[in-house]
Order: C-alpha cells, then sequence, then structure tokens
C-alpha cells in the first residue's frame, strides 16, 4: 500500500475573547498570509457568530463554520473551514467540542477534526473524552485545542 500525504494549514489558538479588533486583524492576517484553510478558536466569548462574521474574519465568503456558545461569559469555540478543502459530512456540537466529519476524496476516508476546549473538572474532562472516543472508534480522530492540565 502506498504512502498518502494530506498538507493542510490549520490554526488553532486560545483568543481569550475576540472581541478586540487587534485579535480580528491578527488572525485575519494569519488566514491570508499563511494560507490557512481551517481555523480552531478556543474562549472566544462572543454570544452568537453569524456567517457574516465568520466571512469578515476570513475574508471570504466560501467558507463553512460551526460555533459552540459560552455558558457565563465563559468558553465559545469557533471552527472554520474553507470549502473548496473540507466538505463536513457530519458533526457534533456540545459545550466541549466541535467535531466534524469529512471524507478523504482521495483515499474515501472519513477523518474528524475535532476542536476542543477542555474543562478543569475531571469529571467533566472523563466524560468529554468518552464522548470523543466514541467518534474516535468509526473515524480517524484528529485533535486540536486547549487542553487543560489543572492542579489542585
Amino acid at each position: 500500500m502506498g504512502e498518502f500525504r494530506l498538507s493542510i494549514r490549520i490554526l488553532s489558538m486560545n483568543v481569550r475573547g475576540l472581541r478586540s479588533p487587534m485579535k480580528w486583524r491578527y488572525i485575519k492576517d494569519l488566514i491570508r498570509k499563511e494560507g490557512i484553510k481551517m481555523v480552531c478558536l478556543h474562549e472566544v466569548k462572543i454570544m452568537t457568530f453569524s456567517m457574516k462574521k465568520c466571512c469578515q474574519l476570513w475574508g471570504d465568503n466560501d467558507i463553512r463554520f460551526f460555533y459552540s456558545e459560552p455558558i457565563n461569559g465563559v468558553g465559545g469555540i469557533l471552527t472554520i473551514w474553507h470549502n473548496k478543502c473540507f466538505q463536513c459530512t457530519n458533526h457534533i456540537i456540545n459545550r466541549w467540542f466541535i467535531v466534524f466529519i469529512r471524507c478523504i476524496k482521495e483515499k474515501n476516508t472519513p477523518v474528524a477534526y475535532a476542536n476542543v476546549y477542555s474543562s478543569c473538572n475531571v469529571q467533566v474532562k472523563r466524560q468529554m473524552w468518552e464522548d470523543l472516543k466514541d467518534v474516535r472508534q468509526r473515524e480517524f480522530l484528529v485533535h486540536f485545542g486547549r487542553f487543560q492540565l489543572c492542579k489542585k
């Protein structure tokens, strides 16, 4: 069986709030300059995120996105991707992660991309990984995100 490589630039970043015009411009410049095809942002801290906002951030209209809202001003996960590179066939969204599944056309292989924002609570974290294990048993799973290690 031959080797198969897929080269895609993905940005994963904890933005600690996305209201600042400087952060907005910084991310937009990174997308443009680096040829980013998927963006996974954590701690967005904005209650609603629209297609219009995503297009403004990306600088292009040929995108798709999923968003998990913050709870009590904490968290908020945003995943945006260029539609020409990724065709989403299924997705799962909850408080702690966004998973979207696409099929690699060249190999007809489903790949699940998980944008994770982990809790410090051990029980919540265990449940999150159990939920992701279900996905991992069906598809090849790629993780991006903020995995918190909390000390007491």
